[in-house]
């Protein structure tokens, strides 16, 4: 999933970052370490700042320690 954030799809890019979220939520863990930065980094994009932030969420309302 984390090489589709880099995609040069636009809709690719959005899928693979919503995906973050999702696996966050339904698994209830993530490899914050990897992902975290990813995330932070893509608050800056405006196209999927809205995305970046619901995924960032999703990871701190659902992974547990």
């Amino acid at each position: 999933v984390l090489a589709y954030a880099s995609h040069d799809s636009g809709r690719v890019r959005r899928a693979a970052v919503q995906s973050i979220g999702h696996l966050a939520r339904i698994h209830g863990t993530i490899d914050e370490a990897r992902v975290i930065p990813l995330l932070r980094f893509l608050l800056e994009d405006p196209d999927l700042a809205g995305v970046a932030e619901d995924a960032l969420e999703d990871i701190q309302m659902f992974v547990r320690e």
